[in-house]
């Protein structure tokens, strides 16, 4: 599916770049569509100031999609949004957070996969990974890793423009007299 190919009004512009520092392809999306009143880019996000709090932030609206989009992860590992809910709830540590994300890369390598892969199961992994990698020092690339997610979401084939309503109505967004 190409750029504006989507159904009705919606439309998505996005452009691809490799973060070598991560090891991830990274789109930057902007989305226009009626539920947007305008257009939203994911760089005019708010992010709150502390690092941790930015990483809950984004990890309860990625909980959030998953849950009202209905998405199962494979019985591998421990669901994903449990890990991220417990994380957020200070239940586990940043090492704990962290194994269970290398954990789930382990599957992605042993299905020599590290590129991505149309196939469902290790697009699930790719987004189970979205749940666990939000940490303090990936709070200034929060923006790239909500990018991946929705990416991840347009391979799986769901529907765009639940998530980007979603995104609208619970991110804050800078305007245009912003900066």
């Amino acid at each position: 599916m190409a750029d504006g190919d989507l159904e009705g009004q919606h439309r998505h512009f996005g452009c691809w770049s490799w973060n070598a520092e991560t090891g991830m392809l990274l789109m930057r999306v902007r989305i226009e569509d009626p539920w947007c009143e305008g257009m939203m880019n994911i760089d005019s996000i708010i992010w709150p100031a502390d690092a941790k709090a930015a990483c809950n932030h984004y990890l309860k609206f990625v909980i959030q999609v998953v849950e009202t989009l209905g998405i199962i992860f494979p019985n591998t590992r421990p669901d994903p949004r449990a890990v991220a809910e417990r994380y957020i709830d200070g239940e586990i540590s940043d090492e704990e957070y962290g194994a269970e994300a290398c954990a789930w890369w382990e599957l992605l390598e042993a299905a020599g996969e590290i590129r991505i892969s149309r196939e469902r199961s290790l697009l699930l992994v790719r987004l189970a990974l979205c749940l666990l990698s939000a940490t303090p020092d990936e709070a200034p690339r929060l923006g790239d890793h909500l990018s991946w997610f929705l990416e991840m979401l347009y391979f799986m084939g769901i529907d765009s423009r639940e998530p980007h309503a979603m995104m609208s109505k619970y991110f804050a967004w800078r305007g245009p007299a912003d900066g």
